[in-house]
């Protein structure tokens, strides 16, 4: 996913800890002073094979004026993922991390209880829903190839704004779970956006790519700040 900036905001790292152990967060910074947060949450890989997109995202939003925050979560639970079903402990701590991460960003920005956005890639995108059903900081979820276990669906009861972005080729995770969100969705009441994208599959190339891009952005920041996208 390409941001399409010819610049670079400034990249820096921290952590915060979840249950006594030190979770890694890599930092991009914008120029001026940070318009919102957004918490950038990778797949279920981790950062080993897609690690270089989300940090171009990152980078992306920072250049929209976004503190953009791109949390390490594996490393609360010192592993990576199995399946949901196998090991539901280990989601709920990533869970925590995601909830701890929020509360980092928040100590990060100006102003009073500002609210954060998550941008969430298939697991990443299942954890960001769960956190946000449950934690009213949340300001905006970006569902990317994503969604919400149907282990946690009857207990949803709230969720902020959310985007939805799926290609109806995803072998992964199927088109389904988004046509199963947005129902959700419609019967709380939430206010969402959806695009599939034809074709693509369990990432986004090319011009799909590019647009989520700008979905991704322009969401954010009507929902984080009230205003319009930058160019």
């Amino acid at each position: 996913m390409s941001a399409s900036t010819p610049s670079r905001p400034r990249v820096g790292g921290d952590s915060f800890p979840t249950n006594g152990r030190p979770v890694q967060v890599e930092r991009f910074e914008p120029r001026g002073p940070a318009r919102a947060a957004a918490l950038v949450l990778h797949g279920a890989d981790g950062l080993t094979y897609r690690g270089p997109a989300y940090r171009e995202l990152a980078r992306g939003l920072a250049e929209k004026g976004f503190l953009a925050l791109l949390v390490h979560y594996f490393d609360s639970t010192g592993g990576g993922f199995q399946g949901f079903l196998a090991e539901p402990f280990r989601f709920m701590t990533w869970m925590q991390a995601v909830a701890d991460g929020v509360s980092y960003a928040r100590t990060q920005l100006d102003g009073e209880a500002p609210q954060v956005g998550l941008v969430g890639f298939s697991l990443g995108a299942y954890l960001s829903l769960a956190v946000a059903a449950q934690d009213r900081r949340v300001g905006a979820v970006v569902d990317v190839f994503g969604g919400l276990h149907e282990l946690l669906l009857p207990g949803v009861t709230h969720l902020p704004p959310v985007l939805i972005l799926h290609g109806d080729a995803d072998r992964v995770v199927p088109v389904s779970e988004a046509y199963n969100l947005e129902g959700l969705l419609k019967n709380l009441g939430v206010p969402y956006e959806m695009h599939i994208y034809p074709g693509q599959g369990h990432s986004f190339h090319g011009a799909a790519a590019e647009d989520a891009f700008r979905r991704i952005t322009a969401f954010l920041t009507r929902h984080l700040t009230g205003g319009d996208s930058p160019a």
